[in-house]
């Protein structure tokens, strides 16, 4: 093997594609990301990482919830935007008029036509450079049909193909 930068290794990585909403009762918002993974079976447990300038890492902080909502190929363009428009002042639901529905046991909104959510209360946080992981404990899940996709080398890949 030959030595290279940590982040030309680092992009070998297969990555979830998932935006997380979060909502302070008040206001809410979306945010792209592929830092989140499984961290616990019993009880069952997601973490993010949330970039600490980012409306969301906010949100998350006044209200202790998050959705992570898993994606489908047809939400590529919500997802690139979600993930570029990160503007403290902006409603990116609103602005792109991005279909969501009440979550059952937190505040942040579920995204309509995602294949899969875990509604989250944070059970813990840690500081993490320029970012902030929180470990959210799933309070409920939901799957409807579709196949979830994930990110590699900046491409989107589907699983199975």
């Amino acid at each position: 093997m030959k030595d290279v930068q940590p982040g030309e290794a680092l992009d070998d990585l297969i990555k979830p594609y998932t935006i997380v909403t979060s909502s302070d009762g008040k206001q809410s918002d979306a945010m792209t990301t592929v830092w989140a993974s499984q961290v616990s079976f019993d009880p069952p447990m997601v973490m993010i990482s949330v970039g600490k300038k980012r409306k969301t890492h906010e949100l998350i902080e006044n209200s202790g919830e998050f959705v992570v909502n898993t994606l489908r190929e047809s939400q590529k363009k919500v997802a690139d935007y979600c993930g570029h428009a990160s503007l403290k002042s902006e409603d990116k639901l609103k602005e792109q008029n991005i279909e969501v529905q009440k979550a059952s046991k937190v505040m942040a909104p579920l995204l309509k036509g995602s294949p899969s959510a875990l509604e989250c209360k944070v059970f813990s946080r840690q500081d993490c450079g320029d970012h902030t992981v929180f470990i959210g404990e799933v309070v409920a899940a939901h799957k409807e049909e579709g196949t979830p996709v994930g990110l590699f080398k900046n491409d989107m890949v589907m699983p199975g193909k």
